[in-house]
């Protein structure tokens, strides 16, 4: 990097000695150069290079320079968040594993009953021999197998290994890393669409309520992992938001009047959009039709291909490709601006976000259909995410900010970030204060014409949490 962007410091940093690999020369144990010189030297041409680079992002566009700045000041807020940690219960989520243990062996007990002997919920080939579908050569007990078994013993296996999955995937790692009753995760900053991801443990992961039904007794227990993670004493966890923050990015970037005008109302936004695709009022509009209006909008965006959206909407190939059709007849702007997004890329080899990001896609002109089909899905997909990860740290920076602002002592703390939902810990007479703030920071982040609601929530628990109105 000296080479290519400061070669002045060539002989300045000839006096730090050598490294292997890109690691850094100032940490390096095995380097024989005193320690305290090889780190200034370092710090020293870093500095000079950032210089170099800031001229450079500058030179190709301007705004990349801002862009800069809110990656950086996002990371200090992440920094802060990590350092936060977020308020777990130990005895909560150590019940929760001996409730979920008894599940699971009263469902092995179930299953040992109904076939006469004992076998291994987590071997394929036992599964198989046990439902009748193993002949000898190697054989799928996937869920989606599984799902279409008209056996209890399926049903059973379904259940258990959901069960399982939650308690060595979840509940067993969560336990190991809990410190002074918190659980301090760790974030990923470098994806290819910029959201933020995190891991050890990857708190975003941490599913919402649901429920394992007894396919015996038809008994159904509610499963909460989050009602673990809670607020100290004292203090209230705050949740905002932002309402379809992605779709609405699709109305702002494709500029569909008929969308853009749903999204300026206070209605039911999937409600709407199946009404006007199904040319019906919204009052004839069942939980069926809207539920496929939400899966075509967020298919589109994620760039989902027909066959995954056919098995989404548990419907054939055919059935799928005219709902899309007929939803993009609706909403012609959103089928202009996919293609319009396809064709730039394939003119420059990148897509930009709303704040100037570049992803470079060079399988956008391969002639693998395959790799280029899904290089174009991913220009799609990250000029709308990567745009909705723009906004969401900008927010995060104004909330940050404005919390400062206002509160001189008891500060609300950040203590997760899932894409565009933050989680705040706030004192409990600071609440409705907090909540206005943050709020008006949310909406106001960025200034476009289509308008950018938000949900705000408030518990005790990140499980029970009471939808706030302001």
């Amino acid at each position: 990097m000296v080479l290519h962007y400061y070669c002045n410091l060539m002989n300045l940093n000839e006096f730090a000695g050598t490294s292997k690999g890109v690691s850094s020369i100032g940490l390096d144990v095995n380097n024989c150069v005193d320690s305290k010189l090889r780190s200034s030297i370092e710090a020293i041409t870093s500095w000079y290079i950032i210089g170099a680079i800031k001229n450079i992002l500058i030179s190709q566009n301007p705004k990349l320079l801002d862009t800069y700045k809110t990656e950086m000041e996002h990371l200090l807020c992440l920094t802060h968040m990590e350092l936060n940690g977020i308020g777990v219960s130990l005895p909560i989520l150590q019940h929760l594993v001996d409730s979920l243990k008894m599940q699971c062996l009263a469902l092995e007990r179930q299953a040992f009953s109904l076939t006469g002997r004992r076998f291994s919920f987590t071997s394929s080939k036992e599964v198989g021999k046990v439902l009748g579908l193993y002949k000898g050569n190697k054989v799928s007990t996937s869920k989606e197998v599984l799902e279409k078994i008209d056996n209890p013993i399926a049903k059973i296996i379904i259940q258990w290994r959901k069960l399982n999955s939650t308690l060595n995937r979840m509940l067993y790692p969560l336990i190991r890393m809990v410190q002074n009753d918190r659980i301090h995760g760790t974030c990923i900053t470098h994806s290819a669409t910029g959201r933020i991801s995190m891991h050890e443990p990857n708190l975003q992961n941490i599913p919402r309520n649901f429920e394992i039904v007894n396919p015996i007794s038809n008994e159904e227990l509610l499963i909460s992992c989050r009602d673990a993670f809670v607020a100290p004493k004292g203090c209230l966890l705050l949740s905002a938001d932002y309402c379809q923050l992605e779709l609405r990015l699709l109305a702002h970037l494709s500029g569909d009047k008929t969308l853009c005008s749903i999204m300026r109302t206070n209605e039911d936004v999937f409600k709407s959009i199946a009404a006007k695709s199904n040319n019906i009022n919204e009052s004839e509009v069942t939980d069926t039709l809207r539920q496929r209006a939400k899966q075509i909008c967020y298919g589109i965006i994620y760039g989902m291909g027909i066959k995954a959206l056919a098995e989404q909407l548990s419907v054939n190939e055919e059935e799928a490709l005219e709902f899309v059709e007929t939803f993009h007849s609706k909403y012609p702007g959103i089928k202009k601006f996919i293609n319009e997004v396809i064709s730039k890329c394939k003119e420059l080899g990148y897509v930009e976000t709303l704040a100037g990001r570049k992803r470079f896609l060079p399988n956008i002109k391969n002639e693998n259909v395959t790799d280029r089909s899904q290089a174009e899905r991913q220009s799609v997909n990250t000029t709308i995410q990567g745009s909705a990860a723009d906004i969401a740290k900008k927010a995060v920076i104004l909330i940050t900010c404005n919390f400062k602002r206002k509160f001189k002592s008891q500060c609300p703390k950040l203590v997760l970030q899932l894409h565009d939902e933050f989680l705040f810990e706030v004192h409990e007479n600071n609440l409705k204060q907090s909540a206005q703030i943050l709020k008006k920071s949310m909406e106001n982040a960025v200034s476009l014409p289509i308008p950018f609601p938000i949900k705000l929530k408030y518990g005790h628990s990140w499980g029970k949490m009471n939808e706030m109105i302001l």
